[in-house]
């Protein structure tokens, strides 16, 4: 499944236009509506890759520590063959935990959890950042029981959420993550009274890949987000991952919507990509 897609979204490389391309390209032409239908040049760096040079799997560097709880439950997550390729990749997963880590944020707010490999990232990337710290997870948690029950039954566990938390757990990351089980739009507008208390800093959107799902769940989050707060957006290459819903979101946020700041981010070894918005204003 994952070379079908990547060979079927080569094709849409030729039509890449990537929020960098926009932001420089079609703005410098005076922006608007058709600056977001221009075409500027291709990018002279664009790193791509051939999943038929990369095994089907994902495997932590050597020099992590094993000793450490949550590099541990990560390695043991990396090992089901469920987290291939849907899950971060190791080089991702780090990537994110130094944005997290040296953003600092008090609460972040995730959605698409799956099982837990992001997660893993951010929140250790909040232990590490200090005490007084809150991640919030919101996700159908079904994914594994209709794809993936080998996991399930490989845990001992019923269930997705059992799963998540048993994860967690053994992470010794769990005090620092409240699960939020349901659509993410709606459970976010559920927790609304806590998440204005304490304001949003930073918000990884990594579920419903289409551009509705990707609408609905930024403009969940957006009110609680802080000003200088950040959104990550995960799979926002379309010729590399085959989804096309947050691309075509940053593509049109780019044109439309001043208060945001955009960078587009190279991942490995799937190109995968990464965006990081800023709110600004």
């Amino acid at each position: 499944m994952h070379r079908l897609r990547a060979a079927s979204g080569r094709a849409i490389q030729r039509v890449r236009n990537s929020v960098w391309e926009v932001v420089h390209g079609g703005r410098a032409s005076g922006g608007g509506a058709a600056a977001a239908d221009s075409r500027p040049s291709r990018l002279a760096h664009y790193p791509s890759s051939d999943p038929a040079t990369h095994r089907p799997c994902y495997a932590l560097p050597a020099w992590m520590d094993r000793a450490v709880p949550w590099i541990a439950s990560l390695e043991r997550l990396y090992a089901l063959p469920a987290s291939w390729p849907g899950s971060l990749s190791p080089e991702a997963g780090l990537l994110l935990y130094t944005i997290v880590r040296n953003a600092a944020p008090r609460v972040v707010v995730e959605t698409g959890t799956f099982m837990s490999v992001s997660t893993h990232w951010i929140a250790a990337a909040l232990r590490d950042a200090g005490p007084g710290r809150r991640l919030h997870c919101f996700d159908r948690f079904d994914t594994l029981a209709w794809a993936h029950a080998d996991a399930l039954a490989t845990a001992g566990v019923p269930d997705d959420l059992s799963f998540v938390r048993d994860a967690l757990r053994r992470a010794a990351l769990d005090d620092l993550v409240t699960l939020h089980r349901g659509d993410s739009a709606h459970e976010i507008a559920r927790a609304a009274p806590t998440l204005a208390e304490t304001g949003v800093q930073l918000a990884f959107i990594d579920g419903d890949h289409t551009l509705a799902g990707v609408t609905r769940d930024f403009h969940a989050v957006e009110p609680f987000l802080d000003t200088g707060g950040l959104v990550i957006l995960h799979d926002v290459f379309p010729d590399q991952c085959g989804h096309d819903g947050p691309r075509r979101f940053l593509n049109a946020l780019a044109v439309a919507d001043p208060r945001y700041t955009a960078c587009d981010l190279y991942t490995s070894p799937y190109n995968y990509g990464m965006a990081v918005l800023r709110r600004i204003r």
